[in-house]
């Protein structure tokens, strides 16, 4: 049987050891539960543009009121899971047996891909090289993920290419 193609972002494969900052969003960003960030030149959270910081836990926050928002304006913030060795559950485009543990490099990193909410890794980009496959994980329904299309993965963050990772 096939996998389930059902991307709903990045989470941590133990969100109660992972560690969770907060983070001011940039005005007029929408993010989502999941979504990989990146920090913008003042500091706050931007969807897509330069080196990771890390996953959105939960959704934005209204600075005022606390309450859940759907767009972002100046001080609304959220939480983030930023701990660069945080390993994380995510489906890939395709996985294939050969996949990890191949080589150290950035050319065995994959690229985010997708809109908010439902982001995935692309396994035929290697542009951002953001994110290590480590192996296959648990569909939703409790099996296994198999080698091909829309397998679930253990995956981290690249370490050269997260704003708290190493510096070759």
């Amino acid at each position: 049987m096939g996998n389930t193609s059902r991307p709903k972002g990045l989470k941590p494969q133990n969100a109660g050891t992972a560690r969770c900052r907060k983070y001011f969003i940039t005005a007029a960003q929408v993010l989502s539960d999941g979504d990989v960030v990146s920090l913008d030149s003042a500091g706050t959270l931007v969807i897509g543009a330069g080196l990771p910081v890390g996953v959105v836990n939960g959704g934005m926050i209204d600075g005022t009121t606390g309450g859940i928002k759907a767009t972002a304006e100046a001080g609304d913030y959220c939480f983030v899971w930023d701990d660069p060795a945080t390993v994380f559950i995510a489906q890939i485009t395709s996985f294939a047996a050969t996949d990890p543990y191949t080589t150290r490099s950035s050319a065995a990193c994959y690229d985010i891909a997708g809109a908010t909410g439902v982001q995935y890794i692309d396994a035929g980009s290697h542009a951002q090289d953001a994110m290590k496959i480590i192996g296959l994980e648990y569909e939703e329904n409790g099996v296994k993920s198999v080698v091909g299309a829309y397998a679930k993965v253990e995956c981290r963050f690249n370490l050269l290419k997260h704003v708290y990772g190493v510096i070759a």
